[in-house]
């Protein structure tokens, strides 16, 4: 959740790696739209695919709200951290 189409941000950075190493990827973002090829969902409940692992790139605040309202998303840490930021 929070794909961009920056180039350098984690939110493409990730994605286009895992795209890379013939990952599935399935982005959102609210804007919808195109990147790294593939379509963008506006939202969540869109999908109509199942879905194994969601990356959240969006502020811890944000983040937090986001996993409150869709159980299936667990919370691992800060992506400033994660990211070595």
């Amino acid at each position: 959740m929070g794909a961009s189409a920056n180039g350098h941000k984690a939110a493409h950075i990730i994605p286009s790696y895992l795209q890379s190493r013939a990952y599935r990827i399935i982005l959102v973002n609210p804007k919808g739209g195109v990147i790294l090829g593939e379509r963008v969902y506006a939202s969540l409940v869109e999908i109509d695919a199942p879905v194994d692992v969601v990356d959240v790139f969006r502020p811890p605040a944000e983040a937090e709200t986001i996993a409150q309202l869709h159980p299936l998303i667990s919370l691992l840490g800060d992506a400033s951290t994660l990211a070595g930021q």
